[in-house]
């Protein structure tokens, strides 16, 4: 996505949580004035964007990057169709290094990490806490780890097929309180060494923390039907017990469960 292999930033400009337009929504973005190049997560929903005359299809869990149309002799025209109405995260920084000037849309492997980093990232934009833009840029450049390690942590497909009984064992259990690592290595008949390798190869963590990662994804996805308490939560996504859970949450997002609720009601009535 971003074909560079040190990039500094040099400000963040902004970090929102950005509820779209209804369905069938046609929005056209003026160029002239910003000099900023722009990172965004897309947590749900589905638009169609324009950008310099190259169109793309953002969808559920995709990375966007948008150029700084300030690199450019004239103003790119930069337009969204809306085809399913959603919500993202969005974080507009500058930065000296070369970066790309085409717009790239792209689902990696490890969207979870990347979710709850856009997630923290927001958190702590939103909330202010001592420090926060130190904290801030932290996590901007752990994206920017997560983006590169990405591009480069690929298993050919016979490597991949060893671990792949593990994955779609996690994917259909991940909400058990207790997932056996032991057992998952028997599932693809190699030792708990050497599946931990390969998903860490393919994915950037260990299969524990791969769970825990659909646990606080799942979580996610259950605050946002505002139809569940925490506790509810907790036990639905496969927690032991309600303060493991705003631990885990508080760690990995930034904020605890009930602080993340209120910053969704914030930006949906904003």
């Amino acid at each position: 996505m971003i074909h560079h292999d040190k990039i500094k930033i040099n400000d963040i400009i902004f970090v929102n949580h950005r509820i779209g337009n209804k369905k069938g929504s046609y929005t056209k973005f003026e160029t002239d004035y910003v000099f900023h190049y722009q990172l965004l997560y897309k947590l749900s929903g589905e638009a169609i964007i324009t950008f310099d005359k190259k169109q793309v299809t953002e969808k559920a869990d995709c990375l966007r990057f948008l150029p700084n149309p300030a690199h450019f002799r004239y103003a790119p025209l930069y337009t969204a169709e809306v085809i399913e109405q959603g919500e993202s995260i969005n974080i507009g920084f500058t930065s000296d290094s070369p970066l790309s000037n085409e717009i790239t849309v792209k689902k990696y492997d490890n969207s979870l990490i990347l979710k709850q980093l856009f997630q923290k990232l927001q958190k702590y934009w939103y909330y202010k806490p001592d420090g926060y833009y130190y904290k801030s840029m932290s996590v901007l450049y752990d994206i920017f780890a997560e983006i590169s390690k990405a591009e480069t942590n690929y298993l050919p497909s016979h490597i991949y097929s060893k671990i792949q009984p593990a994955i779609e064992y996690i994917d259909n259990n991940f909400t058990n309180q207790n997932i056996d690592c032991d057992h998952l290595a028997n599932l693809c008949n190699i030792s708990h060494t050497y599946m931990t390798k390969l998903f860490k190869k393919r994915f950037g963590i260990t299969p524990v923390k791969y769970i825990m990662s659909k646990k606080l994804q799942y979580a996610c996805e259950l605050i946002n039907t505002r139809h569940y308490n925490i506790n509810e939560i907790s036990e639905i996504a496969g927690f032991s017990n309600v303060y493991y859970f705003s631990r885990i949450f508080k760690n990995n997002i930034g904020c605890c469960p009930s602080e993340y609720i209120k910053m969704l009601t914030y930006s949906k009535y904003k």
